[in-house]
């Protein structure tokens, strides 16, 4: 490793980093000039990892720690911003998420920031496993505050799936969401409006009809679009 560069390729495996540090040589020198990977995004980089831990929050590299009975493991975040009191000296609270980090556009660097003129704040948090959210709010002068994201999040499970999927999608407040699922080349296969509460809202999408292959599921609150890749296998 001394030679190669990893940042943390081994020890600890709740901190496994294996992209490359300054001066490795593993950094360029990467080629992608054989016929057989035209197409392939190419990158300066030999091996799987650059300078990007694409290994980040989703990689499990405990399982025989993990309860796999209650359903699928989510490592993703959902943070939502609560505004309490209200100008000259109001207090933002981010979600309090255990071993998460927390870095404010205001340089506040704990769950908690506090603001005295109006504007858009925004917080980063991360969690312990490196998964990390942004979130923002707009406090104005009346004290009155909107989440600037209704969405949070949106997951779909099984993926893939035979028949059967779960849309999940988590809100900051209560909105209308128009949901559509498409194919390929853009045909509209599936069209529901969904009122969403407060929170998690799972939705079933019935996939029996579907041939097999790729298709996209697109959530759509307002202007804001979340769009995810499902796959269906047959």
């Amino acid at each position: 490793n001394d030679t190669v560069k990893l940042v943390y390729p081994y020890g600890n495996p709740n901190q496994f980093n294996f992209t490359l540090l300054t001066g490795s040589p593993a950094l360029s020198g990467a080629s992608f000039s054989n016929a057989k990977l035209t197409g392939f995004e190419s990158t300066a980089f030999r091996g799987a990892f650059g300078t990007d831990n694409w290994a980040t929050c989703w990689t499990e590299f405990t399982p025989q720690d993990e309860n796999y009975t209650s359903g699928p493991i989510n490592y993703a975040l959902t943070v939502a911003i609560t505004q309490t009191g209200n100008l000259p000296s109001a207090m933002l609270t981010a979600s309090n998420i255990a071993g998460a980090s927390y870095n404010w556009s205001t340089g506040a660097a704990t769950a908690a920031a506090t603001v005295t003129t109006a504007g858009t704040y925004t917080v980063t948090v991360t969690s312990a496993r490196g998964c990390t959210k942004t979130q923002s709010i707009n406090v104005i002068a009346t004290g009155v505050n909107e989440i600037a994201n209704t969405i949070q999040n949106v997951r779909l499970f099984p993926n893939p799936n035979n028949g059967l999927a779960t849309l999940e999608i988590s809100t900051s407040y209560s909105s209308e969401a128009v949901i559509t699922v498409s194919d390929m080349i853009g045909r509209e296969l599936m069209l529901m409006n969904k009122e969403l509460a407060i929170g998690t809202s799972n939705i079933a999408i019935n996939t029996s009809e579907f041939a097999g292959g790729v298709y996209f599921v697109n959530v759509k609150c307002g202007t804001q679009n979340n769009v995810v890749r499902m796959v269906v296998n047959k």
